[in-house]
């Protein structure tokens, strides 16, 4: 398993852009009153984010890249790469990490390019974007992260459409010498069909018929190129993967759990994420959650909650954190990063 130490890099800010638009769950149309509340009681899911028709991903990366660089006084031309991890890109090709490259006047010196993961794409994603950057002295990066989740989820399916919520965030990584990253990153593709869209590749391209809404059972009803998402094969991999991968990145570390500020989880849904914390020893207040104002926001969950549940934390004293995606592939990972004063900047609303 490839457990490393990436040296030489730091987070300096992150900002999230998400729609304006929300929906309640307390609104959607469960069968009953009693599947509505069991289910937000179930996954701490209250209310969502919904990007509109007329809004893409690039329209949110722009605005939370934009934010960020100007909170930060870097200047376009300083920024050596660009990396945009998403599974809801503008076009199948090419990839945003170039548009957002020629929008945001990066130099044409600026490595630019996309990584198609899900839920534990920050962790890899922010992995990636440090290695590259480790042995070039005072480079700087964006990692660019999340997706708009409602345009490939079917709104007739309630044990999916309640789950997702759309965000894009933007994290700014520079080298810095005193600063030094652990990760375990695994992936096990004999499950990819736990979360897929089985139709809209080059496998099953597009038809008439990909259009079209079948009822897979009762509440569920989806098209081909919708989410098809099995939630008891998830919660089961979640609950089987994802402590011992925080375990054993924390052995590799030296690392105790009780040395740990904060454990930031992907925002699945509050069971999984409270079953996790159990299997770790991990105390409630060293979890935070974001689920019930902005629910499962994919990749973009990570640094969601951290600007949501910690930005006065991270900007006013170093702290001690792991890092843990987990989801699409099926694919998972872990970091142990330490922060100093990190700029994090409210929620941009488009």
């Amino acid at each position: 398993m490839p457990i490393l130490r990436v040296p030489n890099c730091s987070i300096a800010g992150i900002s999230t852009a998400l729609p304006k638009e929300t929906e309640s769950n307390k609104s959607y149309p469960f069968r009953s009153d009693k599947e509505r509340d069991q289910f937000i009681s179930t996954t701490g899911i209250h209310q969502r984010h919904i990007a509109p028709p007329d809004r893409s991903f690039i329209d949110y990366a722009l605005a939370s890249s934009t934010a960020l660089l100007k909170e930060l006084s870097w200047e376009s031309e300083e920024i050596n790469f660009i990396i945009v991890v998403t599974q809801t890109a503008d076009f199948r090709m090419p990839g945003s990490a170039v548009l957002l490259q020629d929008q945001l006047g990066f130099s044409k010196g600026c490595g630019a390019f996309d990584i198609n993961l899900g839920c534990s794409g920050y962790v890899y994603g922010l992995n990636t974007l440090m290695s590259l950057m480790a042995n070039m002295p005072d480079s700087k990066g964006l990692l660019v992260v999340g997706d708009l989740s409602s345009r490939c989820i079917s709104p007739k399916d309630r044990s999916t459409y309640p789950l997702f919520s759309d965000a894009i965030t933007t994290t700014a990584v520079k080298w810095d010498m005193d600063a030094e990253a652990q990760f375990n990153l695994e992936s096990d593709g004999s499950g990819f069909k736990a979360i897929h869209i089985p139709e809209g590749g080059s496998l099953k391209p597009v038809t008439s018929d990909s259009v079209k809404f079948d009822r897979a059972e009762e509440g569920i009803e989806r098209r081909g190129i919708d989410m098809e998402l099995h939630g008891t094969d998830v919660f089961h991999f979640s609950l089987k993967e994802v402590a011992p991968n925080i375990i054993r990145l924390l052995d590799y570390s030296q690392t105790s759990i009780e040395q740990v500020d904060y454990c930031i989880l992907h925002q699945a849904n509050l069971l999984i994420n409270q079953m996790i914390g159990k299997k770790l020893k991990l105390a409630d207040s060293k979890m935070p959650l974001s689920l019930s104002s902005f629910g499962n926001t994919s990749s973009a969950s990570i640094p969601v909650t951290l600007c949501q549940e910690l930005h006065e934390e991270l900007a006013e004293r170093k702290l001690k954190l792991v890092l843990s995606g987990f989801g699409v592939g099926l694919s998972w990972g872990s970091a142990l990063i330490e922060t100093n004063q990190i700029k994090c900047l409210s929620p941009i609303y488009l």
